[in-house]
């Protein structure tokens, strides 16, 4: 039986993924759902990094967040049910599972105890091989036409206050976000990969003022010697998902191998360098114009391997190559 979402009063996603860069991703589909039936109740179950980003999003109703990744994998079982009877004390019309992981026995176990055994399994036919593409599909299976695939990434003024703040005690006007950390270590670039990116930007750009973000002790760690060579770069700490979407929103260009910073980028059209390998160069490359993605490898597992003079071209390729910083 085919689903129209103008006849669905309340519905419950699955989001297991977990991760900035997936929900960047599928924030389309709360945004074209709302559209297509504006009374219509969203309700999100997730966890990680996605609950942080979510909780802003003003076309979801409610959202459940599950501290899954904070638990010992033999401990998730229980927890995945406490959370799925309490879930399901909220009624639902409609549950589907977006997730990738939804294969997973203990997620399957908490989809079904949390939606009452609603979860309709959505199947469509990708119109393509991006991840924004499955999203499509899903929207055009719930009866969704003329929708917008541009993702809904907004800033929050706090994050914006802290930003303008920060650039304004350092006197910088105009800047290149270089973002070096991704969620797997292959694709997180090293202290002589920083090194030799720095340096390459100091040359073609007459010393830029580069801003490099990060989270943790760890991350500043690997990354304050180039103090030491460059006296144009500064550190921003990124407390949250908002303070990272205000510093590339502002930047003139983004240079990062993390694909989460690069949808982000692809939100606002942002100039971008993005270092890509394999398997993340199709699925995950940039929905945006104004990118350009310098492939990594040979190795499935490093992006600090490349053609320095590729990331040179790249870069003369940018609307900076024409201004001065």
């Amino acid at each position: 039986m085919a689903i129209n979402i103008k006849n669905i009063n309340s519905i419950l996603i699955f989001r297991s993924d977990g991760g900035l860069g997936d929900e960047i991703i599928y924030s389309i589909l709360y945004r074209e759902l709302k559209k297509a039936n504006p009374a219509i109740n969203i309700s999100v179950a997730t966890f990680g990094a996605s609950g942080a980003f979510l909780k802003e999003n003003k076309y979801i109703n409610r959202l459940y967040v599950m501290p899954m990744r904070r638990l010992h994998k033999h401990s998730r079982w229980p927890t995945l049910i406490y959370y799925g009877l309490k879930i399901r004390k909220d009624k639902f019309d409609l549950a589907i599972d977006t997730s990738y992981k939804k294969n997973y026995p203990n997620w399957k176990l908490f989809s079904k105890i949390a939606s009452r055994d609603k979860v309709r399994e959505i199947k469509w036919i990708s119109s393509g091989n991006h991840a924004k593409d499955s999203v499509i599909g899903i929207l055009e299976t719930l009866g969704v036409k003329d929708f917008d695939n541009n993702y809904d990434v907004h800033l929050t003024e706090k994050s914006q206050d802290k930003n303008r703040e920060f650039l304004t005690a350092n006197g910088i006007k105009e800047y290149i976000a270089l973002n070096p950390f991704a969620h797997a270590q292959g694709r997180t670039f090293n202290a002589e990969t920083l090194q030799l990116i720095a340096s390459t930007l100091n040359q073609l750009f007459d010393k830029p003022q580069i801003v490099i973000p990060y989270m943790s002790r760890k991350q500043m760690g690997k990354i304050k010697n180039l103090h030491d060579n460059f006296a144009n770069v500064y550190f921003f700490k990124t407390e949250n998902p908002f303070d990272l979407i205000s510093l590339i929103y502002s930047a003139k260009l983004l240079i990062s191998p993390d694909t989460s910073a690069v949808h982000i980028a692809s939100a606002f059209k942002k100039p971008t360098i993005a270092f890509y390998n394999k398997p993340w160069d199709t699925f995950w490359s940039p929905n945006n114009p104004n990118a350009i993605v310098v492939k990594a490898g040979p190795e499935p597992d490093s992006v600090n391997i490349f053609n320095i003079e590729e990331f040179k071209l790249a870069c003369e390729s940018t609307v900076l190559s024409k201004q001065n910083f």
